[in-house]
């Protein structure tokens, strides 16, 4: 007896080891534990996961110093990987777009023969255009003679292809003052609209672009004169947008302080409203008038007069873009999360990159 149960207790063991290695060795294949991470799990798991795109033997410098733009289609299975060249400790000093999609990182195929170089040296402005030939849209990037914001085109319109660089469809801002902020918002099912805050240095005064890219070559338009707060000494290019009866301008200045400002659209020449209940950068006006802010921690919805509504747990997921979907007639949200898995071979690893969906409408389902 004593003996079957000095075996069977042996077993037990064995049997627990086993698992343990197993455990061990499947703990290989995912990130490090981060609390973060872990409370952001409670918010993607009340969304839908659209694709996983895997690029194996990346190493984790590389990954850390990178942020993928997926296609905006319905189930992406490629996009743009824009790649930071370090300076210093300048993460985006230059620039270098990738086309992505799932394989071998030394399958990574440079969009573009030269670097950008971001609007100061921080992370680029940039977003998916919507449907049509033009199917990624880099924005936010400085390159000589050629204007801040670029566009690509894709072989295959909506569908999985090789995304290009396309030199004809350049929007180039006049004059070559400073640039205050870039962005975007979607005015109805087919398309964005894309704005600047710049300087034009041939007419010395702010002038405030909007222009439509969803056809394909963007239409520049004219600016318009709008009055700037004074003593304004942003870091870095801030997001502008306009929508239905506002343009927003969010800025953030040397000591990290975020400010949003607020203009009635039809008075662009009056000094702009402070508004006091946005405290984090603007990421986004929604297609529901609401705004977006974040901090790659937490994003919180805001009505169009600044007052928060709700915030999200976000670490490690950052907001792409809105999709229009047409079978559903409504709005749909586009989360990215990448998380770096180390394969135990020196700092290479599978870099993961989730994106998910929910309806605009839906937003505030995440934070209950």
């Amino acid at each position: 007896m004593n003996a079957r149960r000095v075996l069977t207790t042996r077993t037990r063991r064995c049997a627990l080891l086993v698992c343990m290695a197993s455990l061990v060795m499947s703990s290989c294949w995912h990130p490090a534990f981060n609390p973060e991470l872990s409370l952001t799990m409670n918010t993607v798991q009340k969304m839908n996961l659209v694709s996983t795109i895997r690029v194996t033997g990346i190493r984790q410098s590389d990954a850390d110093r990178g942020f993928f733009v997926p296609r905006r289609v319905s189930v992406p299975v490629d996009g743009i990987w824009l790649a930071g060249q370090e300076w210093g400790d300048i993460a985006y000093r230059n620039t270098v777009p990738l086309y992505l999609a799932s394989g071998a990182s030394s399958s990574f195929t440079s969009v573009s023969p030269i670097t950008y170089e971001p609007l100061r040296p921080y992370r680029p402005v940039v977003r998916a255009s919507p449907t049509g030939a033009k199917e990624a849209l880099g924005f936010g990037f400085r390159s000589a003679g050629r204007g801040p914001i670029r566009l690509y085109s894709a072989m295959v319109p909506d569908s999985a292809g090789p995304i290009q660089r396309d030199d004809s469809s350049t929007v180039v801002l006049n004059g070559g003052g400073g640039v205050l902020g870039l962005g975007f918002a979607p005015y109805d099912a087919l398309g964005d609209a894309g704005f600047a805050i710049y300087y034009d240095d041939t007419l010395m005064a702010w002038q405030a672009l909007e222009f439509s890219y969803s056809g394909g070559t963007p239409l520049s338009g004219t600016g318009n004169d709008i009055a700037i707060p004074p003593a304004l000494s942003p870091t870095r290019v801030g997001f502008t947008a306009n929508s239905g009866a506002y343009w927003y301008l969010s800025i953030t200045d040397a000591d990290g302080v975020s400010t949003t400002y607020r203009w009635p659209s039809t008075a662009l020449m009056t000094q702009p409203g402070k508004l006091q209940g946005v405290t984090l950068p603007l990421v986004a006006v929604l297609s529901d008038g609401k705004l977006l802010s974040g901090d790659g921690t937490t994003l919180t919805a805001h009505e169009a007069d600044g007052t928060p509504l709700f915030s999200v747990l976000a670490s490690g997921l950052y907001f792409a873009h809105e999709r229009y979907d047409t079978a559903a007639g409504a709005w749909l949200m586009v989360f990215c999360r990448q998380l770096f898995a180390s394969d135990g071979r020196d700092e290479y690893g599978t870099l993961l990159l989730d994106v998910y969906e929910l309806p605009t409408a839906d937003l505030e389902t995440l934070a209950d």
